[in-house]
């Protein structure tokens, strides 16, 4: 074997051997923290049988002694009554009350809840009309831009028009001009064949 397989067996083996250690010394913490809960609940345990027992001796004097007679405890009762009774009585005129300020706090939200929602119908309203009016106002700039064209077509058209007129009468004139050197023409032509026939 070289010297790097055996230094790699090494490092190996020291890996292994660092694991083991962890591995053992996790074990030794986890001994600790059981051991330490063990005697936790114990204590727990301990504390509350000492309560318990507590509790059972103070019952057993209460028996015991004659200060207190059933009669004791009937009157002790019925004052716990009479109080809870009072207390009751208290709570219940509370809960009146409170019912009272709760229906006049939904009065009121529901007055103003209607009167938003009647403010809201209203903008919303107001919205769409205002819309219906930039609608409108985008309408009528279109309808006066075709105005403004239309007119201008209408210029164009009557300089047109215009122009063709002056053609056309220049036209009647030339041919007014043609047709009366015609009319000469034909009467010179006339008279012609009419001075042949003789």
């Amino acid at each position: 074997m070289s010297s790097d397989e055996l230094d790699v067996q090494k490092n190996k083996l020291r890996e292994q051997v660092i694991h083991t250690e962890t591995l053992n010394m996790m074990a030794k913490y986890q001994l600790v923290f059981l051991k330490m809960e063990i005697s936790i609940r114990k204590l727990a345990l301990i504390i509350k049988l000492k309560g318990n027992q507590q509790k059972f001796y103070a019952f057993r004097k209460l028996k015991q002694s004659n200060k207190y007679s059933a009669n004791h405890f009937k009157v002790l009762f019925t004052q716990i009554a009479l109080k809870y009774k009072q207390v009751g009585a208290i709570i219940q005129k509370k809960q009146k009350r409170n019912l009272h300020f709760a229906f006049l706090k939904v009065r009121l939200q529901f007055s103003r809840n209607k009167n938003d929602k009647i403010r809201k119908s209203f903008l919303q309203v107001i919205a769409s009309k205002e819309t219906e009016i930039k609608n409108l106002q985008i309408k009528e700039q279109e309808i006066m831009e075709n105005i403004t064209n239309q007119k201008l077509k209408e210029q164009d058209l009557l300089q047109k028009i215009k122009q063709k007129e002056l053609i056309v009468t220049s036209l009647e004139n030339e041919l007014r001009r043609n047709s009366a050197n015609k009319t000469i023409d034909s009467k010179v032509n006339l008279l012609n064949i009419e001075v042949k026939k003789y």
